[in-house]
């Protein structure tokens, strides 16, 4: 077996994997055929903006850059992988349709000249474990459920759900499904002699897990990725090592509060105690002390025993 045989396998899950298969000018037809298979919405006359820049892939956090973009004369297209679980995912994939929504307004321009933006998240992990593989979202009345505007649609790929899919090779949404989630050379060979567009997406998929600058690009995510991971732990160490110390700040303050309150409690105890016995070494009647100091006579005369004043 060649040694590159042994590498890790860099599947279209991937984004820059994914990007550079689908994601450049020249490639609308992998992207149409992929989009439509997994919506349903057919696609024409579509032009994917702008070139591939891998570099930025160096920085795996891409500081909001988007996977792919493409657009025909009604629709924007935009297309996202998620590899890692993330906090907030629905603010985010609100703010990156919201982003792509409001970029097309132009001064002196109408909201109708405004095209639908038609978003597509390919997650790695399980969002919600009741839905489906391919989940879409729309705004609707929450009433008469209709959808109340169509240029908000948003559709969530779960891939891990791809096992609970029946078996069906003449479906191209089966196909670019299993495609997403191949992990081998044995899974890409089972997709092949089923589509065209699925066939050539496949050969470069095993041209490009023979490129070095795709293995750098891998390599460089799973550094950003080591290193997020371990700037968490320092946080977290960080955090908890403040905690302490606050904590015994606090500690030695209400320490201190609460000593001077003891210490002014017992010393008040003590004040009455001497005022007990001087009060009855003054020939005071017992009733008389417990009356003054509020006190019942029982414990007037507990006080005095163990004084040994009686």
């Amino acid at each position: 077996m060649k040694n590159e045989d042994k590498r890790k396998f860099l599947s279209l899950r991937y984004d820059f994997m994914f990007k550079e298969c689908l994601g450049k000018p020249g490639n609308e037809k992998r992207l149409a055929s992929f989009f439509e298979a997994i919506t349903q919405i057919k696609l024409t006359d579509l032009k994917i903006k702008g070139a591939v820049e891998l570099k930025k892939y160096y920085n795996a956090d891409k500081g909001g850059i988007i996977d792919v973009q493409a657009q025909n004369d009604s629709n924007i297209i935009h297309i996202e992988m998620q590899q890692t679980r993330v906090k907030g995912l629905c603010v985010r994939v609100m703010y990156y349709w919201g982003k792509q929504f409001i970029g097309q307004a132009k001064k002196g321009g109408k909201y109708k000249d405004l095209k639908k933006v038609l978003t597509l998240w390919v997650l790695d992990y399980i969002l919600d474990a009741d839905l489906k593989c391919i989940t879409k979202y729309q705004m609707k009345n929450d009433k008469k459920k209709n959808q109340i505007m169509d240029c908000l649609e948003i559709y969530i790929v779960e891939l891990p759900k791809i096992k609970n899919i029946k078996e069906d090779y003449t479906s191209l949404q089966y196909l670019w499904l299993k495609l997403l989630s191949a992990e081998t050379e044995e899974e890409l060979t089972k997709l092949q002699g089923y589509n065209e567009i699925i066939d050539d997406v496949i050969e470069e998929v095993r041209s490009l897990n023979q490129s070095e600058e795709m293995r750098t690009l891998e390599l460089y995510q799973e550094l950003a990725r080591m290193d997020r991971l371990q700037m968490m732990d320092d946080c977290r160490e960080e955090g908890l090592m403040k905690g302490i110390r606050e904590g015994r700040k606090k500690g030695m303050k209400e320490g201190m509060k609460e000593g001077m309150k003891q210490g002014m409690k017992q010393g008040k105890e003590e004040n009455t105690i001497t005022t007990i016995v001087s009060m009855f070494r003054c020939k005071i009647d017992i009733p008389i002390i417990a009356k003054v100091f509020n006190m019942k006579k029982l414990e007037v005369e507990e006080i005095l025993k163990k004084q040994k004043c009686i």
